[in-house]
């Protein structure tokens, strides 16, 4: 294990007598590490990296940096560089002005403010805007100068607040390579709040998924998505089909009258209740049963609307009476389905993942 940049043992955060935002919370990070937390919102994410950045204090536990306590250490004095997810430019200073403030605020000599600009303009690729102030700036633009102003002290921690929320899809997805790109440049042990998976999952070194203040799992995205810890995880990230049933003998899994040989089954002790999870992309569809590939589980369905989504075409069927299920296809593999046709719905025994119910 590396160096420890940023270490929350236990914490705990309440507003009021009724409201626990965060609740015996604990992670460990790297230096140099991209970690995102991610959870719907008011999941006490925003809320762990307020207490990272000092804005609030922790009812109980303890937030390191580097090793040193610094529960009782305002912000202007923690080594932590925030980016808002409003700005938070000052309208009435141009894009170098906004990214010298808070070596402004240090005493930086001017020499050195301006040599840092210069830098920091280079990194997220504003040269030759420095003059302009926010209001003839894009939405993107914006980001990037927050993003460079956070920078300007050279934090040995950079926190980011949903940066990208109130910006528009394609201009999140270029900016979101940029800030994985400026981390990796930087080395800068990043925390990374987000309610959107598809950001955590495609920049992260690590995910925390979050729900009601309680960590779910920590993974790398790959673990994350193939291998949901609990249902509330199988249920926020990606899609995923859920049977409802009861662990049986031998790696069996017990749904309706369906018996389904599920090789995560076997780890798990028999006769307890559980959700069997599969993904869209891992289950297929087949007209007759003799095309259903050996060792295969299989049930019989009757096809809903299909969705296009692009490369693929998302098939909701009906199975087991009135439950509903959907498999991801390649778009020229649906030509021959139509509405309301019965096909057989399949899926590998390696395919699916056990979790418990909750």
């Amino acid at each position: 294990m590396g160096t420890v940049s940023l270490g929350l043992e236990r914490i705990t955060k309440r507003f009021g007598s009724s409201v626990t935002a965060v609740q015996d919370f604990s992670l460990k990070v790297e230096e140099g590490e991209f970690v995102s937390l991610l959870g719907p919102s008011g999941c006490g994410k925003t809320t762990i990296l307020r207490c990272i950045a000092g804005f609030e204090r922790p009812d109980s536990g303890q937030v390191y940096l580097y090793g040193q306590v610094v529960n009782d250490v305002p912000p202007e004095r923690r080594d932590v560089g925030m980016v808002f997810q409003t700005y938070a430019l000052f309208p009435n200073m141009t894009v170098g002005q906004n990214i010298a403030f808070p070596l402004m605020i240090k005493g930086s000599p001017k020499v050195e403010q301006r040599q840092r600009v210069a830098e920091l303009l280079d990194l997220v690729q504003l040269r030759g805007l420095e003059e302009r102030y926010p209001r003839q700036l894009s939405g993107g633009q914006q980001q990037r100068v927050a993003l460079a102003r956070a920078l300007a002290k050279r934090p040995k921690v950079l926190l980011l607040d949903e940066p990208l929320s109130a910006l528009d899809a394609k201009i999140r997805e270029e900016l979101r390579i940029e800030i994985r790109r400026i981390q990796t440049t930087l080395g800068i042990t990043t925390i990374y709040v987000t309610h959107d998976q598809e950001e955590a999952l495609s920049i992260s070194d690590r995910v925390v998924v979050m729900n009601q203040g309680i960590i779910q799992q920590v993974g790398s995205p790959a673990e994350i998505y193939k291998r949901p810890a609990t249902l509330f995880v199988a249920r926020f990230v990606g899609t995923n089909n859920l049977f409802q049933g009861k662990i049986g003998e031998g790696g069996r899994f017990l749904w309706h009258d369906h018996v389904f040989r599920v090789d995560d089954a076997i780890k798990w002790p028999s006769g307890i209740q559980a959700v069997l999870a599969v993904r869209p992309a891992a289950m297929g569809l087949a007209t007759s049963q003799t095309d259903v590939p050996s060792g295969a589980n299989v049930m019989l369905g009757r096809i809903e609307p299909l969705t296009f989504l692009g490369s693929i075409v998302r098939v909701s069927l009906r199975v087991q009476g009135d439950e509903m299920i959907r498999v991801d296809l390649p778009a020229e593999a649906t030509a021959g389905l139509s509405l309301g046709q019965q096909v057989y719905v399949y899926f590998s025994p390696e395919a699916g993942v056990i979790v418990r119910e909750q």
